[in-house]
């Protein structure tokens, strides 16, 4: 018999714990952040001890990502879904996709209870009808795409801009990642964008630092070129400029375009769907 596929068993959902490190509130801390923990910060301090370049990881993937939506955007995308978002902070999504048109509508999902309860109160106090927030495991594609805000801003009869950035070396090959992705790009209209990063392997201290992670929420699984090479295909072929560092993924800050891109420890690619949904 085969194995039931990662969405038809849902996942409870973590409760808080702020006495283990969490990745989200690692990255909100490298990004500036102030939704973390001393237990976020020794963890990030550990990281950079063996990878000196992990805050500048992930201050450019997050213009990666700004980049990566706006290209979307530019293609007549009004509609985002962004799975494993963590914490609220400057750049999100919805800001750089509103800002080039104010129709986007965005739905985020994290499976941190602190990132779902600051993201509830964000959504609350900013008044913003268009963006919607699931507590959540990506891995529940089923559970993800039939959610309130997923079925109340989603039109999957339309291209959708999928995002898993930074976030799939947290799933582990047992959770079949390729799988995963081929069941959100088999859900959605052809059309669609899969914007995707990923840690690479034995770069610039990667591999030792992603050790530090075996004691928090999120275990790491970094991977090879090769690999990640083949999670980026699973939706479809790649836009230019292909699989590189998230730098040189088509740089308009001079600061993306640094001499060794290596510094941003990941490849980050957006492939596109050609086929239409399946029914």
């Amino acid at each position: 018999m085969k194995p039931s596929p990662p969405s038809m068993k849902t996942r409870p959902t973590p409760a808080v714990d702020i006495n283990m490190p969490s990745a989200a509130r690692v990255y909100d801390y490298w990004l500036g952040g102030a939704h973390n923990f001393e237990v976020d910060r020794d963890l990030a301090a550990k990281v950079e001890k063996d990878a000196p370049t992990a805050p500048l990881f992930a201050v450019l993937n997050r213009r990666f990502v700004s980049r990566a939506v706006k290209h979307m955007v530019s293609l007549g995308i009004t509609q985002f879904l962004d799975l494993g978002s963590g914490l609220p902070t400057a750049g999100n999504v919805h800001e750089i996709a509103q800002w080039f048109d104010p129709t986007c509508r965005v739905v985020y999902v994290d499976k941190d209870p602190i990132s779902t309860s600051f993201a509830d109160l964000f959504l609350r106090n900013a008044q913003l009808p268009n963006v919607g927030f699931v507590l959540g495991w990506l891995q529940d594609v089923d559970a993800i795409l039939s959610s309130d805000d997923v079925q109340r801003l989603i039109d999957r009869s339309q291209p959708l801009g999928l995002i898993m950035t930074a976030v799939l070396h947290f799933v582990p090959n047992s959770d079949d990642p390729a799988g995963i992705i081929a069941q959100y790009r088999d859900a959605l209209a052809g059309g669609s964008r899969f914007a995707f990063s990923h840690v690479l392997a034995d770069i610039h201290g990667t591999t030792k630092a992603a050790r530090h992670y075996k004691a928090s929420q999120d275990p790491a699984h970094l991977r090879s070129y090769a690999e990640i090479e083949e999670l980026a295909h699973v939706f479809g072929p790649l836009d230019e400029p292909g699989l590189v560092y998230t730098p040189s993924w088509c740089p308009e800050n001079p600061m993306d375009g640094d001499k060794d891109p290596s510094v941003g420890l990941a490849l980050g690619a957006v492939a596109a769907k050609c086929t239409a949904a399946a029914t």
